[in-house]
């Protein structure tokens, strides 16, 4: 069922499920009334058979009122349901006072390997087929999260942005994977200067139209997620796994407009939520969870070093890209962007100098936040540094290929000097582990 959005929780970021009494989409209806089907999935356009027990004897076809829970996806009538459109309802039977339902999955036909199928139901009727790749993101000792990424309409050269292209899909979930049905909470929406999606896990559909408005799908309640096969990716992470399976939900749709004149508009599609139903068939990658950790001291800087990384393989070497917020509990941190450059990846312990091997830059500035309790802000002026002297140990290295992530761990002791003021001293120690991304860019094509 479809429930009535109200604009003034949309734009405040509000999203909230509207309970709808006697609405319920699984479980028997009554113990003696059962509803049974050849085949609980079915391709469009396929056929199963429906029948109903009373006391555990067959019912007459010609006895039971039939009907679909979502015509628009389910067709029944006598004793065949048929599948019309990707998605998953039910087939509801009643006999006198009794009913039962039992529920189907309409599958897409043709779904091909590194796919997603996404069907918009509702006022606005859309579908599409998306490349896709599934992440799990793992610590030394655990997988923390798990995601699905599919999108459509990228550029053919290679980018970071796993987000590119003029449709983005995302399924964020605690944890491994694992074969069943579970259920993923929704997104927490906020609008603000900009359209925020927060949360560790939900699911996300951006759609950009060709008038540069963009479009943005997002679950008001929880979204059940059903995994039906997974293979793991091997323990080195140099062979992908594969996993297949669904996820379906109730969603609200918001636009932003960006008006000639400038600013942003944020508004509701519609005033009823739509249902989405996504069918994914990926491969599934070993992503090693960014790390890095330590100190720097000197003057006029002094803290902890808490923050993440990302590196590639170029031409001149291994690049790594540091990221990392100094104190950032305070009210004012400091940014600390480092950028090391490993010409000659390998394991081992290597001297740090420009011109050598190793090398690398740096810069620090101001992070203001724009409010008290708050991560948003800018960064304020910036001063350049290089690394001048100090060494790295390499504990570990892997390269990345076309599709699969490398590694690189281990630490770092370097002294920075500051060209545009000599009396600045600094050094910093930091342990790091980073993953190295495929060559082709992220396996989201």
């Amino acid at each position: 069922m479809r429930h009535t959005i109200r604009v003034a929780a949309l734009v405040a970021g509000a999203l909230s499920a509207l309970a709808c009494a006697g609405d319920r989409l699984s479980g028997p209806g009554d113990e003696r009334l059962v509803l049974r089907a050849s085949t609980t999935e079915l391709r469009e356009g396929e056929s199963a058979d429906l029948q109903v027990l009373m006391d555990g004897k067959v019912v007459d076809a010609r006895d039971v009122q039939w009907s679909s829970r979502d015509a628009s996806t389910l067709g029944v009538e006598g004793a065949t349901a048929r599948g019309i459109a990707p998605g998953v309802t039910y087939a509801i039977a009643r006999v006198g006072t009794f009913t039962d339902s039992i529920r189907l999955a309409v599958r897409f036909t043709g779904l091909g390997p590194n796919s997603v199928g996404v069907r918009l139901a509702g006022d606005v009727q859309q579908r599409t087929v998306l490349g896709g790749a599934a992440l799990q993101f793992e610590t030394p000792s655990t997988v923390q999260e798990s995601m699905i990424f599919a999108t459509a309409g990228r550029n053919s050269s290679p980018t970071d942005d796993i987000f590119a292209g003029d449709t983005a899909l995302m399924i964020r979930a605690r944890g491994a994977l694992s074969l069943g049905l579970s259920t993923l909470p929704a997104f927490r929406t906020q609008a603000q200067e900009n359209l925020s999606f927060i949360g560790d896990a939900g699911v996300l559909l951006r759609i950009l139209d060709p008038d540069g408005s963009v479009r943005y799908y997002v679950a008001v309640t929880t979204s059940a997620l059903e995994i039906t096969s997974l293979t793991l990716p091997s323990a080195a992470g140099t062979v992908p796994g594969s996993v297949s399976g669904r996820v379906w939900f109730e969603a609200a749709g918001i636009r932003l407009r960006f008006p000639p004149g400038g600013g942003m508009v944020i508004e509701p599609i519609g005033n009823t939520t739509v249902n989405l139903y996504m069918e994914f068939n990926s491969q599934l990658y070993r992503v090693p969870v960014p790390r890095l950790n330590g100190t720097v001291t000197g003057t006029p800087y002094v803290g902890v070093l808490l923050g993440g990384a990302e590196a590639r393989l170029t031409s001149a070497g291994v690049k790594m890209e540091y990221l990392v917020l100094i104190d950032p509990e305070v009210e004012v941190p400091t940014i600390h962007h480092l950028e090391v450059l490993f010409a000659q990846p390998a394991v081992g312990t290597f001297a740090i100098a420009p011109g050598t091997p190793v090398s690398g830059t740096a810069w620090f500035a101001p992070f203001i936040r724009s409010s008290p309790g708050s991560g948003a802000g800018q960064a304020g002026p910036m001063t350049d540094a290089i690394l001048s002297s100090g060494t790295v140990t390499v504990t570990s290295y892997r390269a990345p290929t076309d599709d699969v992530y490398g590694e690189i761990t281990g630490t770092l002791d370097a002294a920075l000097t500051f060209p545009s003021n000599p009396a600045y001293a600094v050094n910093v120690q930091f342990a790091f582990r980073t993953p190295i991304d495929p060559l082709l860019g992220p396996p989201v094509r």
